[in-house]
């Protein structure tokens, strides 16, 4: 039974991306920060709130499992690949979500996992883990948000 239905997300998946692909256009997204008492942060460091603005667009191409991760940076698009970094995937799970590292040199890691993908909606929802270190201090954060799913 569980084949039929991992068969089923698929073929719907499938249809969405007549190339053989999907796009996922994520929004903004809230989540938590945890600062490190060091650096910027010095005396001030614990959890805060915080929230991303900026426009994701995640294409994966469901042939070759590659993955094109861009970030609205201040009105222009920007890809780890871009400023010397890797985008690489983790994982493909049965349930049509993924994970996928992407590093940014000098500036952050970051996990992200599409789930809850919704063939009929065209929907899912990103969850970033991201952890930086740098002159300013230290932080990790996790932070959710919601996508449209669109083919290419």
């Amino acid at each position: 039974m569980r084949y039929v239905v991992v068969s089923a997300i698929f073929s719907c998946l499938s249809q969405m991306a007549h190339a053989g692909g999907l796009q996922f256009q994520c929004g903004p997204m809230e989540g938590h920060s945890y600062y490190s008492d060091e650096g910027l942060f010095e005396g001030d460091s614990g959890w805060t709130d915080n929230r991303i603005n900026t426009e994701t667009v995640i294409s994966f191409d469901l042939d070759e499992s590659t993955i094109d991760y861009r970030i609205n940076s201040l009105g222009r698009w920007v890809t780890p690949e871009m400023e010397g970094g890797a985008t690489s995937l983790i994982n493909l799970d049965d349930d049509a979500s993924f994970q996928f590292i992407a590093i940014w040199p000098n500036a952050a890691t970051e996990v992200v996992t599409i789930a809850e993908v919704d063939a009929e909606n065209y929907t899912a929802i990103m969850m970033l883990s991201q952890a930086k270190n740098g002159p300013l201090g230290a932080n990790t954060s996790a932070f959710k948000g919601e996508c449209k799913v669109v083919s290419f």
